[in-house]
């Protein structure tokens, strides 16, 4: 992180993030005026390039490091514009200077945070820094794989002792606050004192192998005092076209491979692409011996706030070290990547297609699903537990998600109707759940442009899983989620925004003897498949409805199919026109659906006997919205 000219050029996966986050935080940081710090601005691109822009014309920005060659490059670069100032600045410092407490109105941060050891300390100095009633948006990496090979390469004889040194600005964790001050002042080297410490670990993130990333990242920052708005740990990946570009990128990143001589920077540098790709999905292997990698993180997305008075108590315990977190317990391939079946049965136009006639199937192998909507619903947590009143939850299927997920965090007092067009999903749920004097069960179709007069502004709040993508007509399903709602209701809504497989519906649909089956294939492709911003028309149309978007996100999904006849009744499940075609047609039918939505997907861990993974990649849209009180 010493080459400012070289991390600018490689950042662009890291630009591409933030730049997604920004514009999805865009109404939040558009109000941010006064004077802001951005934490670890780097070469300072990404504050002039995306957040500036955002941010509102009046406020100016501080940006700040670590790295004296990172902030020598963003001044010769950027100094002449006066909205900008720079600040070398320790966010882990023990003693922050008395002229920065309460200073900035605004805080950000972008890409910075998990480089931080002690995390508590790094927060309570955001906290000190910002004024009363200040906000804080911030994004950092939860969990990052490829970064375990640090650990590997540690314990190899050559590497150790250039692994195990601490820069001069660092602290071990052994010394005194007293002792490092001292030798800071007289510039005596960690190498001179004779104090040595493997420092591999203090740059894996410190929630790497936490069990529960996401709470306990909740918890510190209550702890310190924040109000937090939104905090969500999101997928991200990325492609690399070649093992060098990887390579290249594992090594700009990389904080040990610039204490190494140069003879051996090489060598290393290779090790690390070998060990680093053990955590990555290497696929599309040719003869030649070239592939290309796909290396997947998470990350945190933060929105908080100081209170405008500091009356909020909190333990100074610290919370639990990155080696003493539990580690992830390791589920099996069939629950981690169990298939994706869709929620309900569709209209089109006149015909009723009964696409989900087995909810007991359904039930049995939602596990995914089960799995991310129960995510979802834990980071809304705050939001769903004010949730009152009478509640409708829009595509509920067998009602699984409903009882397990939703009703244990609504609030006690909440009933919900279920509904769904499927008349055999409702028949199951009531069997099955009938019996919970919270429940209640209704058909409906939410696109119909005639909806019964005794719903309209009967719910408090609306909520939606898995389900809105199978609308052709989003503006009426919207139109009439408004409708039920009452003035002041809210609702939480996570459906698909685009599945690049499903483009195979378009194919086949022009092969003659399929086409009389599927003459509406269209209306089965997300409306937003292909939108080139799918986020911002979404949002915009919520708007034209009359919504207050309250937080509209994209989140990237990744699903591995461990073999390819577990893909290819995957993709049967899923599929609307498999029972609209006789018998004899239908096997032919899924082996050309499994042939051309194979050509939207990845082959991975292809062993010598040719068997192999897929992977599939997909984007969910997640919504929390409410109606005016008056519109």
């Amino acid at each position: 992180m010493f080459k400012p000219a070289l991390y600018s050029k490689i950042n662009n996966e890291a630009r591409r993030d933030t730049r997604d986050f920004i514009e999805e935080y865009s109404n939040e940081i558009g109000q941010m005026s006064g004077r802001c710090l951005d934490i670890g601005s780097g070469p300072c691109d990404v504050v002039t390039d995306f957040l500036l822009p955002k941010l509102n014309p009046k406020s100016t920005v501080v940006c700040s490091d670590i790295s004296k060659p990172m902030l020598d490059y963003a001044k010769e670069k950027y100094g002449a514009n006066d909205r900008l100032s720079f600040l070398q600045l320790d966010i882990e410092s023990p003693t922050l200077a008395e002229d920065l407490v309460e200073q900035f109105d605004h805080v950000t941060s972008f890409y910075c945070l998990h480089w931080c050891e002690d995390m508590r300390q790094a927060f309570e100095n955001i906290f000190e820094l910002l004024r009363p009633g200040g906000s804080g948006f911030l994004t950092f990496v939860s969990d990052f794989p490829c970064m375990d090979a640090y650990k590997v390469l540690a314990a190899i004889p050559r590497y150790q002792r250039y692994m195990t040194e601490l820069p001069i600005w660092r602290r071990p964790r052994t010394f005194s606050k007293y002792l490092f001050r001292i030798m800071t002042k007289v510039r005596i080297s960690y190498k001179d004192s004779e104090t040595r410490s493997i420092d591999a670990d203090r740059f894996i993130p410190v929630f790497q192998h936490a069990e529960h990333p996401r709470e306990n990242l909740k918890k510190l920052l209550r702890e310190v005092g924040f109000e937090i708005s939104h905090c969500s740990r999101r997928e991200i990946s990325n492609i690399y076209d070649t093992p060098n570009d990887f390579g290249r990128v594992m090594a700009a990143v990389n904080p040990f491979i610039n204490r190494m001589p140069a003879q051996l920077q090489r060598e290393y540098e290779v090790d690390l692409g070998i060990e680093a790709t053990k955590n990555a999905i290497v696929f599309n292997k040719d003869n030649n011996g070239g592939y290309n990698i796909l290396c997947r993180h998470h990350m945190f997305v933060v929105y908080l706030k100081k209170p405008s008075i500091n009356c909020i108590s909190y333990n100074n315990t610290p919370i639990p070290r990155k080696n003493t977190f539990l580690r992830i317990t390791k589920m099996n391939d069939e629950e981690i990547f169990s298939v994706f079946i869709n929620r309900r049965t569709l209209p089109v136009k006149a015909i009723t297609i009964k696409t989900m006639f087995k909810p007991a199937e359904y039930s049995a192998h939602d596990k995914l699903v089960r799995h991310e909507t129960s995510d979802f619903i834990q980071e809304y947590s705050n939001e769903i537990g004010q949730m009152s009143g009478r509640c409708l939850d829009i595509g509920c299927g067998p009602c699984d998600l409903v009882v397990d997920s939703l009703l244990p965090v609504l609030n006690p007092k909440a009933t919900v109707v279920c509904s769904d067009i499927s008349k055999a999903m409702l028949e199951y749920a009531k069997e099955k759940y009938g019996a919970n004097d919270r429940l209640s069960f209704l058909q409906l179709d939410i696109e119909s442009p005639m909806l019964a007069e005794d719903l309209v502004e009967q719910f408090d709040h609306v909520t939606s899983f898995y389900c809105l993508h199978w609308c052709e007509d989003m503006r009426q399903a919207f139109e009439n989620i408004f409708e039920l709602l009452r003035p002041g209701g809210s609702g939480f809504l996570t459906f698909v925004s685009d599945f690049p497989c499903m483009d195979a519906y378009k194919v086949l649909a022009a092969i003659p003897r399929y086409q009389r089956y599927m003459t509406d294939a269209d209306r089965f492709i997300p409306v937003f498949q292909h939108a080139k911003r799918p986020r911002e028309s979404l949002k915009m149309l919520l708007e034209k409805v009359g919504f207050e978007v309250c937080h509209c996100s994209s989140r990237e999904k990744v699903y591995i199919f461990e073999t390819p006849d577990a893909f290819a009744k995957f993709m049967a499940c899923v599929n609307p026109f498999i029972h609209r075609m006789p018998s004899d047609l239908q096997q032919e039918y899924r082996i050309d659906l499994d042939i051309e939505a194979r050509k939207h997907t990845f082959i991975v861990n292809k062993d010598r006997n040719d068997d192999y993974s897929i992977l599939s990649r997909r984007h969910t849209f997640v919504v929390y919205l409410k109606k005016p009180l008056v519109h």
